[in-house]
């Protein structure tokens, strides 16, 4: 059975040698594993037998040896254990292995790594040569911001619990804000409950707040879930919902697809910069206190938005019926879209999510390039955001147009960007980042056209319809679109190659994951299709 360092870190029976140190065990129920992290340019040693083991972590030097002294002493150290070891028979045969640092290409200790060799040798123990790649310390790896915190509390030692379990906090963080979003708007839409939505964020906005800051005493990994998965996430909707129904209410006469298009164009912006800054806070910090900074980001930030929002706005208690409208409900369109919306969610967030992991695994890129990549996913989404909400209001174009533009060209930079050569060409990679962070950012910003749409469609039956309630619903189906396609994406990257051939990078480990991404944006957009075939029929009855 393989185990990883999260798996044996959370263990009692096992042993983990601290940097420039030896330590050695024999077998038994109480001690089953020596382990040791955090290499890095150190080079590992380890003698083995089914009876014992000694392991090794030697630094390249010390305040006070050179890397060649410190490497005789600590080999001394090693023959002083094996010797012992074999006092005792339990290294009757034995095994070593050697775990070397390389370092742009060259193996970083290269004296202290033949030193070691023929130490071994001298002791007739047959030896494994291993390799790593040193990560440099300049080096990014970013995928989104919360992969950042997660990366931070798989290594901190005062936290309690399976390292496993921090990745349920982004998730978990995710899939409440958005699926509580619908319940918030439907109520907050209400004429009765419409006055208290700045209450309502003022006060998510302190609960948001006030999670994050007790999240950076936590001392067990649930305290994370618990603070940040759930009662941040509340907070975050109770402050998202009654905004988005504010700037439902400010646009209704125009432009609200634009609005939109600007409201979101924010999440690419956070995108952007916050894991940078992240990075660098924890790096200098570490994840407590970068926490509590985040917390009076949160906090004032917060308070400044609503404080600058104005206090005119027009609710909807003069001019909506009392009774919530589900007539909607009724409409096939709301369906199509809701579906669309499910299906493209659940694939957009997995190049983000992967594809760090991916420019390092198949291209040997460093991390910054991969940091590179991710702004590259970002900042056309800025753009694209508020040009697609300035083409739907100002030049009129369709919510089915927009919404195939922005889906089609999403699966033909997975299709033909991702999936072909991009493991062997970086060029194509980074116009992946580009054009898909272009085309699927926009997505988003369609559902004012949508809202445009059905709006109208009701307006036509005489139905009432609460469009800011839509919307909040609208959220709901990204959210489950995001949970759904966090959990298939594990799975996906489990089942490996879409192929035998790595001609193509469908023929990687990463290419049913990248067929799934393709193919989510291809059936996202089908609403488009669909309402394209209803114009088609019925244009061909009126001309019958």
């Amino acid at each position: 059975m393989a185990y990883d360092l999260q798996d044996i870190r959370d263990r009692g029976d096992a042993i983990l040698v601290p940097m420039n140190e030896v330590m050695s065990c024999h077998w038994g129920p109480d001690q089953q594993f020596l382990a040791t992290e955090g290499l890095n340019g150190c080079t590992a040693i380890a003698i083995l037998s089914k009876f014992a083991g000694v392991l090794a972590h030697v630094a390249p030097m010390t305040e006070v040896t050179t890397g060649d002294q410190n490497t005789r002493e600590l080999l001394q150290r090693v023959i002083q254990a094996y010797n012992t070891g074999r006092q005792h028979n339990v290294f009757p045969p034995a095994t070593s292995v050697v775990l070397a640092a390389v370092y742009q290409g060259n193996v970083a200790l290269p004296d202290a790594v033949d030193l070691i060799k023929r130490v071994l040798n001298r002791l007739e123990i047959p030896i494994m040569y291993k390799e790593y790649r040193v990560r440099e310390r300049r080096q990014l790896r970013i995928p989104m911001s919360f992969g950042i915190f997660q990366d931070a509390y798989n290594h901190q030692a005062s936290l309690s619990g399976s390292r496993r379990a921090t990745g349920v906090i982004g998730t978990t963080l995710n899939g409440v804000m958005y699926l509580s979003l619908p319940i918030l708007s439907t109520v907050l839409d209400n004429p009765r409950w419409a006055k208290w939505r700045r209450t309502t964020a003022l006060v998510g906005i302190a609960i948001e707040s006030a999670a994050f800051l007790a999240s950076s005493w936590a001392t067990e990994v649930w305290h994370l879930i618990v603070l940040q998965g759930v009662i941040a996430a509340l907070g975050s909707a109770m402050l998202f919902s009654p905004t988005t129904l504010f700037v439902d209410e400010w646009f209704r006469g125009g432009n609200r697809t634009t609005a939109y298009g600007v409201t979101l164009s924010s999440k690419n912006v956070v995108g952007t910069s916050c894991p940078l800054i992240f990075y660098a806070l924890l790096q200098k910090l570490g994840f407590r206190w970068t926490l509590r900074i985040w917390a009076a980001i949160v906090l004032v930030t917060g308070l400044f938005g609503i404080c600058i929002l104005p206090r005119t706005v027009t609710t909807k208690v003069d001019r909506a019926p009392r009774k919530i409208p589900w007539t909607f409900l009724k409409h096939r369109t709301f369906y199509i879209y809701a579906i669309g919306n499910i299906v493209f969610s659940s694939g957009y967030g997995l190049p983000q999510t992967y594809l760090p992991q991916y420019a390092s695994n198949e291209l040997h890129l460093s991390r910054i390039i991969s940091a590179v990549m991710i702004v590259c996913f970002n900042v056309p989404g800025i753009l694209s955001c508020v040009g697609m909400g300035i083409l739907s209001d100002r030049y009129k174009l369709a919510p089915s147009t927009a919404t195939q533009i922005s889906t089609m060209g999403s699966a033909v930079c997975a299709f033909l960007l991702w999936g072909l050569r991009s493991h062997r060409v970086e060029a194509l990679l980074i116009l992946f980042s580009v054009g898909y962070g272009f085309f699927a950012s926009a997505f988003s910003t369609t559902w004012g056209g949508w809202l445009n749409e059905m709006e109208r469609e009701a307006a036509d039956k005489g139905e009432a319809i609460n469009t800011g309630m839509v919307y909040g619903l609208m959220n709901g189906a990204r959210g489950i679109g995001y949970v759904a396609g966090g959990l298939a994406g594990v799975e996906l990257l489990q089942a490996g190659a879409v192929g035998s051939s790595r001609r193509w990078a469908y023929g990687t480990q990463y290419g049913a994951l990248i067929l799934f991404t393709g193919v989510s944006a291809v059936f996202g957009g089908w609403a488009s299709v669909w309402k394209t075939c209803s114009s088609v029929k019925r244009w061909r009855s009126a001309c019958m």
